[in-house]
């Protein structure tokens, strides 16, 4: 019997030849910590057909592997799609009656993860190696999914408690109790997931188009770069089952997703890098003007100004510039001073933590927990620092924060509601008369505190800084990103470029015969090659 090609529309069939292997065990490297840990991978041959699956525990791979030898012993067929041997009393019939070649697999497909079950897998899977503030954003992805591709539509009642289960409980690393609600929702989208090969494109489609609402303004779209990475989480929980051949294809990779207005690059690593906008990059001028309107047109007073110039002239993330402490502002001397980055501040819902995890607290972006960087502080900006350090750090230790309200971290959704959103409009306003989501309106008026990061690189790039000191201080892994992010800022010789167009076009003059004359302009003769 020649080797089949195992697929997931393909009906369960008796093989004539199966072997498996014994578990071998293997290592690999947790991205999140950087530990090895071990794994077991099992080997099977289906009628010459090599399947492989990895397990963290020796017991499960060996239990799954005498599972595989007693139903091939027993003589049940092997589902394609199950990756296993089905008892024939638990499995809808095929039609016995037709002739093998017009044979159509059962209405029923038996084995068949539905969305539900493959992306709680998916979860279980990959929940280790997310970073803390990266799992609540992935649970949200896969929630959507897990409420749009159902086969019916839920009454009101079954909608909420659908929505309970949704926020409550689902994808949860920590055991706890469901609610009655919690578990009608559960029971609900159990009983009307869509099996994973009935997602197909038209069904994604009309995911996107709904998925594309801003929720909280209904009258605006999401941002591209938002859309891609929802689609990104999910194309690859889809790829994970194509890999486990339950899927021919990824039906994600079939979709055209929107671009981003002002333009991309394509990096080395094969994703879309965002290029920096030079318009809304800020003179250093025009940084400390926005700090000073933070303090008159907000209401949090002059604890922000120094919050709003060390994003500004220092290169720091917001959530980095939460996290300082004390102790990592080093401005002692009359002249610049030095502060150290070591952590940046997130929220992330207690439920998709483990018990050694802090939900507040996180590392450097793409760093491990102990990694630190340095960034230089200006004179001019020490010696605000040292004012605000005498002012409202003055009775604390050296790690207590910098930045405080109430003994708490900044908010930083509260500070751009109360400060940065007043400012930012007293100094950059909308066109009157024009919605405020028109790209006609003024770019500054919609600028975001990061912007203020880029500020700062495109600072140290035009005073002359090289680019890997420049990559250093800003924090970025590898100077290619920061060289793809950053290259429409680096100073170029346009003054020279210029004077050399002119040239070309024949506004220069050229000396001929003792006197200046106009040069000749170009023609298209001269763009024909000769002969």
């Amino acid at each position: 019997m020649p080797p089949r090609s195992i697929v997931v529309t393909e009906a369960p069939w008796v093989p004539s030849m199966f072997n498996v292997r014994r578990p071998r065990r293997g290592q690999t490297t947790d991205r999140r910590s950087g530990a090895q840990r071990p794994y077991w991978e099992l080997r099977w041959f289906v009628d010459g057909t090599e399947l492989r699956q990895r397990f963290d525990r020796a017991g499960d791979a060996s239990v799954f592997a005498a599972q595989l030898q007693d139903g091939f012993r027993a003589g049940w067929a092997y589902d394609g799609a199950a990756r296993c041997f089905v008892d024939p009393s638990t499995r809808t019939p095929y039609d016995d009656g037709a002739p093998p070649a017009t044979k159509q697999p059962a209405p029923a497909t038996v084995g068949v993860p539905t969305v539900l079950e493959w992306t709680e897998t998916y979860w279980q899977e990959k929940w280790s190696s997310l970073e803390p503030s990266s799992r609540s954003e992935t649970a949200r992805y896969l929630n959507r999914t897990r409420q749009h591709f159902v086969d019916v539509v839920p009454t009101d009642d079954e909608a909420a408690a659908v929505q309970v289960y949704l926020r409550k409980a689902s994808f949860s690393v920590r055991d706890q109790p469901l609610s009655e609600a919690a578990r009608i929702g559960l029971d609900w989208l159990t009983t009307h997931s869509l099996p994973l090969p009935e997602v197909g494109r038209e069904e994604i489609e009309q995911f996107l188009t709904l998925n594309r609402i801003n929720r909280l303004h209904p009258e605006r779209q999401i941002s591209p770069s938002s859309e891609r990475r929802l689609v990104a989480d999910l194309k690859q929980c889809w790829a994970r089952a194509v890999e486990r051949d339950l899927l021919a294809s990824n039906p994600w990779d079939k979709v055209r997703l929107r671009t981003r207005a002002t333009g991309g690059v394509r990096a080395r690593s094969g994703k879309d890098a965002l290029v920096a906008d030079a318009d809304v990059v800020l003179a250093p001028e025009q940084v400390f003007d926005l700090a000073e309107a933070c303090v008159t047109e907000g209401t949090w007073g002059a604890e922000v100004r120094c919050f709003v110039l060390v994003m500004g002239l220092c290169g720091l993330r917001p959530s980095e510039a939460t996290g300082l402490i004390v102790g990592d502002i080093d401005v002692s001397g009359p002249g610049p001073g030095w502060l150290t980055v070591r952590r940046s501040h997130r929220k992330v819902t207690a439920r998709h933590l483990g018990d050694d995890e802090d939900p507040e607290w996180g590392p450097l972006k793409g760093r491990d927990v102990t990694d630190t960087r340095r960034a230089p502080v200006p004179a001019k900006l020490a010696a605000l620092f040292r004012e605000h350090l005498a002012t409202f750090c003055a009775s604390s230790g050296s790690h207590e924060l910098v930045f405080r309200r109430s003994g708490r971290p900044f908010d930083l959704s509260v500070f751009s509601e109360d400060v940065w959103r007043p400012a930012r409009a007293s100094l950059f306003p909308l066109v009157a008369g024009l919605d405020p989501s028109s790209p006609i309106q003024p770019k500054l008026a919609r600028l975001r505190r990061h912007d203020l990061r880029h500020s700062a690189c495109s600072l140290w790039l035009r005073a002359g800084v090289d680019v890997t000191v420049c990559q250093r201080w800003s924090g970025h892994k590898r100077l290619s990103v920061f060289l793809d992010i950053y290259q429409g800022l680096i100073p170029g010789r346009e003054d020279s470029g210029v004077a050399l167009l002119e040239e070309a076009l024949g506004t220069a003059t050229t000396e001929a015969d003792g006197a200046r004359q106009p040069a000749r302009p170009f023609a298209v003769a001269d763009l024909k090659p000769e002969g």
